[in-house]
Parts: structure tokens; sequence; C-alpha cells
């Protein structure tokens, strides 16, 4: 006679098996990085070097929501695998503001890698994007001066929390660091806004 007469197996006594839980452990470290930079792996000298496991989950899990939340099929998970040109360009992207603060970030007194800059950016932001594309879904539905306020505030804490970061990783006043992205910020809004318009091609 069983000796387990109700099922329960190993695996559902200590968690979730399998993908399901790696997607719990997922949820749980996008929902903690919301709440900003943590010691860790955020502290004086982060190397960084045991976060690529993190990374991935959370951008899996980031644009995995984000594609779910704008209804885009190729941003959503296809099977077991992702959707990997909108997951590169995101990383490219942190990639080259990594590379370029870490050049004229020293005139702030910041000395930091374009690995320490790279996993800064990326850890702190990623979990963000889904939040700005519930913002973009809901903002038609929206007051616009509601809209707008939300998105101010949204943009000035992410501003916060990336300086707050820096501080961390190299024990800089959070002032200095906050304002060691003013330069960098300034750069992507003016090429936003002296981008010239894309033509578009009419339909044949």
């Amino acid at each position: 006679m069983s000796n387990n007469p109700v099922g329960i197996t190993e695996g559902s006594v200590n968690g979730p098996p399998g993908n399901v839980g790696q997607i719990n452990r997922a949820l749980d470290e996008w929902l903690d990085s919301l709440a900003g930079p943590r010691n860790p792996p955020f502290q004086c000298g982060a190397d960084f070097k045991n976060e690529w496991g993190r990374l991935f989950r959370l951008l899996s899990i980031s644009v995995a929501l984000t594609g779910a939340l704008l209804g885009i099929d190729k941003l959503v998970l296809s099977g077991s695998s992702l959707a990997l040109a909108p997951a590169f360009k995101i990383v490219a992207g942190f990639g080259l503001a990594a590379v370029l603060y870490s050049i004229y970030g020293c005139v702030f007194g910041m000395r930091v890698s374009p690995r320490q800059a790279f996993f800064c950016f990326a850890l702190i932001l990623l979990p963000w994007v889904p939040v700005f594309a519930a913002v973009k879904v809901a903002g038609p539905h929206l007051n616009f001066w509601f809209l707008a306020i939300v998105s101010y505030v949204l943009y000035v804490y992410l501003f916060i929390l990336v300086g707050k970061g820096l501080s961390k990783i190299t024990g800089a006043h959070l002032l200095r660091a906050s304002l060691s992205l003013v330069p960098g910020i300034t750069l992507i809004i003016l090429s936003i806004l002296l981008a010239p318009a894309v033509p578009t091609v009419p339909a044949k």
C-alpha cells in the first residue's frame, strides 16, 4: 500500500518544478528590481561577474510582459525560446550607453568600467520597460495632464534610481552620481528631437 495516498511529490512540496519555477523566480526578481538598486549586487566596487543569469531572466520577463501588454506576438515567449531580435536590441542599447558613460563619466569623478555601467543601467531600467508599456496602453483612456504628470514622475524616479545605483558602485555622493547622467540624457533627447523623420513607403 502506498505511503503517499494524497499524491504529494517532492517537487510539489519544495516549490513548482521546471519552467514554472523559473518563471516564478524571474517574476520575483522583476518585482524586487522595481524598488531600485540593492545589495547584492549593488555595492562599492561591484564587478557583476555572477549577474548574467539575473540579467537574462529580467530581460526575458520584461520583453515577454511588454509584448503581452502591447499585443505584439513577436515579443512574447514562443514555445521555450524568446524572440531574440528585440532582446538583442535592448542589450545593444545598454551596451552603447555604458561605453559612452564610462568615457565621459570620469569628468564628474565617476570612474566606472563599461561592464559596471552596463549592469547598472540594465538591472535598474529593464524592469521598467513593461511599466512604460502599460502607461502607453492606458494613455488613450487617461486625461492628458494626468498622463503627463505620471510620465514625468516615472522619468524623475528612474533618474534617481540610476544615480543611486552609480553612487553605490562608486561610493560617490548621490548628487554627483545623478548629475553625471545629465550629459547622456541631454544627448539622447537631442538625438530624438533632431533625428530626421523616416519617410514612409507607400503600399503597392
